[in-house]
């Protein structure tokens, strides 16, 4: 096969506040271009309609649960649209992976990037997603031959967050939307409103290191950077050491 079109996109409804791009989709796209570097064409879209016009091989649809029905036309209108391979991911399949619709090819059930990576590499080295072969990829949520869902044994999250690249922040961005960052993934609490817990079953965090490389990152390309860092590092782990850590630290030049 040869240079694989990957259109990523987030389902909306009409009443949302899109305040910024995804910053998973840059995650994703960094870990798979680290896997197959130069094998891959990443695009990012806003619509369903703008996705289509991209002609992609490959449509990825983040949701969640207020977005779900929005998400289910999008895959339906990309099959219309003779998308060849439709993936559903985000928050809500990962927790309600039976609502997976009939016109998505498989659901990414919780954190991506190792699961993605794979579905991608499948695809490019049999240029298809057989049932037998979908069957051995961890994480997923997928139809078999006689269209009965079937759960693949869950994928377990990825032990050092470090081992993950520092994700592209600008891409999707659009004209006047900041890039973030994030220095720990998960929670601790278990609210039953909030779909954290299940989406991250656990709470890791970047090293200090990481997180001055990924800012350095951000200054080289924007040495104003207006951006914001989010997670819990910094209510949970001031008193391990980890805050005065990165305040040690220098950047570098």
């Amino acid at each position: 096969m040869s240079t694989l079109r990957i259109c990523l996109t987030r389902a909306t409804n009409r009443v949302d506040v899109r305040w910024n791009a995804a910053l998973g989709f840059g995650f994703l796209k960094a870990y798979t271009e680290r896997l197959m570097p130069g094998a891959i064409e990443f695009l990012a879209a806003q619509t369903l309609e703008e996705a289509v016009s991209l002609r992609p091989d490959v449509l990825g649809v983040s949701s969640t649960s207020q977005d779900f029905d929005d998400a289910t036309a999008m895959c339906s209108g990309a099959r219309r649209a003779g998308i060849p391979v439709v993936v559903l991911g985000g928050f809500h399949i990962t927790a309600f992976p039976d609502t997976l619709p009939v016109s998505a090819d498989l659901g990414v059930l919780g954190e991506g990037e190792a699961t993605f990576g794979e579905v991608v590499a499948l695809l490019l080295r049999t240029g298809a997603l057989s049932r037998r072969e979908l069957a051995g990829v961890a994480g997923i949520v997928y139809r078999d031959e006689s269209g009965r869902l079937r759960k693949t044994q869950p994928r377990p999250v990825i032990g050092d967050l470090d081992d993950i690249p520092i994700p592209d922040h600008y891409f999707g961005l659009l004209a006047g939307q900041q890039p973030y960052m994030f220095t720990s993934r998960g929670c601790p609490y278990r609210c039953s409103f909030c779909a954290s817990s299940v989406y991250w079953p656990n709470v890791r965090f970047h090293s200090a290191e990481r997180v001055l490389a990924e800012l350095e990152s951000l200054l080289r390309r924007d040495p104003r950077f207006p951006g914001s860092v989010s997670g819990t590092t910094c209510l949970r782990r001031t008193g391990s050491g980890w805050a005065g850590s990165l305040t040690s630290l220098k950047p570098k030049g």
